[in-house]
């Protein structure tokens, strides 16, 4: 178990920067962040559990929710928008 462990923490921390590098860029990319922010909870959120990092595990659930606001306003809101557009 130690080693999937390692692994999540790895995901974790590399998604992590990927997802800030494409919100720092503000190109065409930026709002994949959201998804790629959420698998880097995931992966924290596997670490704390398995680690036993309650405060951790907190903060990883409220970054999780935030990620998952900006998938809402990225991608569903527009989506919704443009959809609408189209049956006027």
């Amino acid at each position: 178990m130690e080693n999937f462990s390692h692994w999540m923490e790895a995901v974790g921390a590399v998604s992590g920067l990927l997802g800030a590098w494409l919100i720092a860029f503000k190109c065409r990319y930026s709002r994949w962040a959201f998804f790629i922010y959420l698998c880097s909870n995931s992966c924290w959120l596997a670490f704390a559990v398995l680690e036993h990092h309650v405060w951790m595990q907190m903060q990883m659930v409220g970054f999780a929710v935030s990620s998952m606001v900006g998938i809402w306003n990225y991608w569903i809101v527009p989506l919704g928008a443009s959809r609408a557009a189209k049956l006027e």
